[in-house]
């Protein structure tokens, strides 16, 4: 289908998108707390959470009584249903093999399995499956259904050290999420995408260094930031 540059493109930020289709996504912005998120447009952004919903139910069948305690998603989490089998068993102990909902096998950040009464902290889900009086028996499992992870975005903070410091895409158009409650933005998550660097809201404490981070960060995702990057022309 034709586009004209005023289609693809605005004037000082955006100058140009492959498809707007594709790079762009209605986003959600993680709620103020104890103050209104405001956000402007162009902003660099990161993921501030990622909220899913987690159910753990044990089988019916099993014969140790140990209870799964809080599960927390994590960055690689998968929709779906992921399967813990006891693998190996010992007093006031177990270790249970974790499968993704597509069967591929999930250890722990020092690539362990699920040890019980150990905190099993994985990319895809932190959790702690708790000795109960009885052991566990061979063969004795638990699921952990995982509905579809929610990304909510934030402003990209340096100095950051829970996601919010890398990188995520850029913010398409000035929203505000008041203080307790979501609000839906657009961002330029994905390239790709020329955008024109002057126009980039960067953390304001963010050196130069860490600027150009930035850019090469976002450059990466296919957005490139060029200075006095200038607009397309009609393309018909």
């Amino acid at each position: 289908m034709p586009f004209t540059a005023d289609s693809k493109a605005t004037t000082d930020f955006a100058h140009w998108e492959g498809n707007e289709e594709f790079t762009r996504e209605e986003i959600d912005i993680l709620a103020g707390s104890g103050a209104a998120r405001v956000l402007t447009a162009g902003m660099v952004l990161a993921v501030g959470s990622i909220a899913v919903t987690e159910t753990a139910i044990a089988d019916a069948g099993n014969t140790g009584t140990g209870v799964m305690g809080a599960v927390t998603a994590g960055e690689d989490v998968k929709e779906g249903t992921y399967e813990l089998e006891c693998i190996a068993i010992g007093t006031d102990v177990g270790t249970f093999a974790v499968r993704d909902p597509d069967g591929i096998p999930v250890k722990s950040v020092t690539g362990t399995d699920l040890i019980v009464a150990t905190a099993f902290d994985s990319d895809h889900f932190d959790v702690t499956l708790a000795d109960g009086a009885t052991d566990f028996a061979l063969g004795d499992r638990f699921r952990i259904v995982m509905s579809a992870p929610v990304t909510k975005y934030v402003r990209h903070e340096t100095t950051g050290a829970d996601g919010s410091e890398i990188p995520a895409g850029l913010l398409f158009a000035d929203v505000t999420a008041p203080d307790g409650t979501d609000a839906k933005g657009v961002g330029i998550i994905r390239g790709p995408a020329l955008i024109n660097q002057e126009q980039i809201v960067h953390d304001a404490n963010a050196t130069a260094a860490e600027k150009s981070a930035v850019l090469a960060a976002l450059e990466r995702l296919g957005i490139v930031a060029r200075a006095g990057a200038g607009a397309v022309p009609v393309v018909t």
